[in-house]
């Protein structure tokens, strides 16, 4: 099984914030949901990606979504990525950008959340606030209990599904040479209550000298086809001030909580 270099993060653009009359949309349509490219540690870099989605429909419509994203790490390994969330009309009647920020910190587990925009945002009742949501890991949890084979439940079977991979050898993306993979995955029919094969076909581009996937596609029944392409990537240092939340913000704590199973006595 092709495994990605990826470090997979659903990312939701926010579409409870737009719901209302307020919000406008942007140039680029927000995808609903992308994997977002978690680098090596130690590769520190500044780089820009192009996400792209296309879905067909049963009925023969087309439903496309692209967004611009901006990344960066340092060689601690804390990554910061600005994800636009769409559009906002300032004072003068012209359209502002709203972004979202996420800052992750793997040396602790902490990941910080913002939305930047212009002050009209953030003054207009039911719009933006200025807070920072931290979320930190969950506590550790108790050893499972050891279950008797009288209360041990019937195991459920695993789907069945074949891959089959494939060498794509080497090409440049943005300005860096790169070496391909694809695997393609298939769940026969029947096997996931399928009527016929589900058949999912995922692309990596993996740059041969910084370890970090310079491109990605992925073709897959349901969600259709999604690309994400580094399409701007310098080395180097950035600036440690972009890990900082804005001082002006207030800081609401919140814990990942793990989904609690029962197990039968």
């Amino acid at each position: 099984m092709l495994q990605s270099f990826t470090h997979r993060i659903f990312v939701a653009f926010a579409p409870f914030l737009f719901s209302t009359a307020v919000a406008q949309p942007c140039a680029d349509h927000p995808i609903g949901g992308i994997h977002i490219l978690n680098k090596q540690p130690n590769r520190p870099y500044t780089a820009t990606l192009r996400a792209t989605q296309e879905q067909r429909l049963s009925d023969g419509n087309v439903i496309r979504a692209s967004a611009t994203l901006h990344e960066v790490r340092d060689s601690t390994g804390r990554t910061r990525i600005e994800i636009p969330a769409g559009c906002f009309p300032n004072q003068n009647g012209d359209l502002e950008q709203i972004l979202q920020i996420s800052v992750f910190d793997p040396a602790t587990q902490i990941q910080q959340r913002w939305f930047t925009a212009g002050q009209s945002w953030f003054t207009t009742p039911g719009a933006g606030r200025k807070i920072v949501t931290v979320v930190r890991p969950p506590d550790p949890e108790p050893p499972p209990k050891v279950l008797t084979d009288s209360s041990r439940a019937d195991p459920v079977p695993p789907v069945r599904e074949s891959v089959h991979t494939e060498d794509l050898g080497v090409r440049t993306i943005a300005g860096t040479l790169a070496e391909g993979m694809r695997a393609t995955r298939t769940v026969p029919a029947g096997q996931a209550g399928n009527d016929v094969d589900i058949v999912t076909v995922e692309e990596l581009w993996v740059g041969k000298n910084i370890d970090t996937v310079l491109l990605e596609n992925i073709d897959d029944p349901k969600d259709g086809h999604i690309s994400i392409e580094v399409t701007d990537l310098k080395l180097g240092e950035p600036d440690p001030a972009l890990f900082v939340p804005p001082s002006d913000y207030e800081v609401e704590e919140a814990t990942v909580k793990k989904v609690k199973t029962t197990t039968p006595e």
